[in-house]
């Protein structure tokens, strides 16, 4: 009784038995074009709501009921009132976690609450329930469980409120702890005092990053743009400052003219699809492709700036919004992916990576990350293919000094090399994430002759070669006496 409106699985009677195989992704383009139409409205209307928010006098407590409803109404509006519903749940459920568990483990209970429900969303969206339930239920109820957690295609938003109540709750249980016994990243970002239901309601389903962007940001940024008497953070929060409108104009023409670059990708994908895969065109597709995200990115800008969650003058930070030139052309691998969606690379680094063991922690965050995705075999593939490409460009620095620094040309060119490398990787990183079933993203592998992981072994085993013939000079040894003499 279950609409299936993308099926990585289909039924196959066999012999009387049915059983699941593994089929390729068909998309109801009709039914997709619809959802962005609607989700391109909602997110142009977010600059007058965010205008019209920023006008509500600070301390108000009308800003949170504004924040909530104008966030619920744009999820049912674009999704669809069943995935409002999920929505809803999420945030009531951890909300009362918080409250029932001790504040030592409530944090960790909503992450795991709130990871399961999205990655049940994610089962019953790529078809793994179908395969897994008929294993331990009957088929009437697996009907209901499947059509219960199928939120439709743009299930964006139940990831982004996970990231939301996990992360206040693991802040919120940071709160009991003293500060110095806490590293950097969280002491900042402690809740001291609970909210109530319409704060907290308000802070998840803040409008104008409750479509996707952005997924994540701290509680404590949440009340500044709020300012709603005492701070219950461990870091005041500061009003915002005004907006610089010329900024906001010029990013929202940025996202414009990004989105009419990505159209162009369509072009390539008789070419990289459907089992041909040619290594020109699935570049193009690729390359075009990504840039639908900074065109999604640069339209929600507007929004969080003139609602007053950031200040117009972090438009240009990394660490607040994702640049080009440090993700697509970036120096290095480990450059792009620390700033790549820098919301969501701020809550891996902050909640997964630096609360996992040292050794594990940067599988645990990729791992993370591939299940947040999605349950698909392409996020894995890609996620594992990251780590791997960035033990190779770590093995590629090690044979830096063979370039003289000295050298004007040559580190020019290091640099460049560098970024080149960066863009075709990642612009290869992306394509699982487009096949997404295994036999697609294997028929996508041969297709390219798995050249990029020769290419990256080679160049790997080729500079760790080179470190080892030719080792790196020792510094000169200073002379503490002589040191001590010039100092007097």
């Amino acid at each position: 009784g279950s609409r299936r409106s993308s099926a990585h699985w289909h039924w196959r009677q066999s012999r009387g038995a049915a059983r699941p195989v593994l089929w390729r992704a068909r998309f109801p383009m009709a039914l997709f074009d619809a959802l962005m139409a609607r989700l391109a409205v909602a997110l142009l209307a977010g600059y007058p709501l965010a205008a019209a928010f920023r006008a509500i006098p600070r301390g108000s407590v009308f800003k949170h009921a504004f924040a909530a409803t104008a966030g619920m109404a744009s999820v049912g509006w674009v999704t669809s009132l069943h995935h409002l519903a999920h929505v809803v749940t999420m945030v009531a459920v951890s909300y009362a976690l918080i409250i029932a568990c001790p504040r030592k483990l409530g944090g960790w209970a909503v992450l795991a609450y709130a990871s399961a429900h999205t990655l049940l969303v994610h089962c019953a969206r790529d078809g793994v329930l179908d395969a897994l339930c008929p294993l331990v239920a009957s088929p009437d109820s697996c009907a209901r469980v499947h059509g219960t957690f199928h939120v439709g295609e743009y299930q964006i938003v139940v990831m982004c409120v996970t990231l939301k109540v996990a992360g206040f709750a693991l802040s919120w249980a940071d709160g009991g702890r003293e500060a110095n016994s806490l590293g950097k990243l969280h002491a900042n970002q402690r809740v001291i005092h609970l909210p109530s239901p319409m704060r907290f309601l308000g802070y998840v389903l803040f409008f104008p990053s409750v479509l996707g962007h952005p997924a994540f940001y701290s509680y404590a940024e949440y009340e500044s743009a709020v300012g709603d008497g005492p701070t219950l953070c461990a870091e005041q929060p500061a009003p915002p400052p005004p907006v610089d409108w010329s900024t906001v104009a010029r990013r929202l023409a940025e996202g414009l003219a990004f989105g009419a670059v990505h159209s162009l990708a369509g072009r390539f994908k008789a070419e990289c699809s459907e089992g041909v895969y040619l290594p020109l065109p699935c570049y193009l597709r690729s390359a075009l492709s990504i840039l639908k995200f900074f065109a999604f990115w640069r339209i929600c800008d507007g929004p969080i700036v003139i609602a007053g969650l950031v200040p117009s003058s972090q438009l240009s930070t990394p660490e607040h919004f994702t640049r080009m030139r440090d993700t697509l052309f970036g120096p290095d691998l480990a450059h792009a992916v620390r700033y790549w969606n820098s919301p969501v690379a701020r809550f891996l680094k902050v909640h997964v990576f630096a609360r996992s063991p040292r050794s594990l922690s940067a599988g645990t965050a990729f791992l993370y990350s591939a299940l947040w995705h999605g349950v698909a075999p392409g996020y894995f593939v890609a996620a594992s293919s990251a780590l791997y490409f960035m033990h190779c460009a770590q093995a590629l620095q090690s044979a830096r000094h063979l370039c003289p620094r000295e050298s004007p040309s040559l580190d020019a060119t290091w640099r460049l090399v560098g970024r080149v490398l960066t863009h075709l990787t990642g612009s290869f990183l992306f394509m699982p994430m487009m096949t997404l079933t295994g036999p697609e993203t294997l028929a996508m592998l041969r297709g390219l002759a798995y050249a990029p992981y020769i290419g990256g072994f080679v160049l790997a085993a080729g500079a760790t070669l080179a470190a080892i013939i030719s080792p790196a000079p020792k510094r000169p040894q200073i002379d503490a006496q002589v040191v001590h003499k010039k100092s007097n």
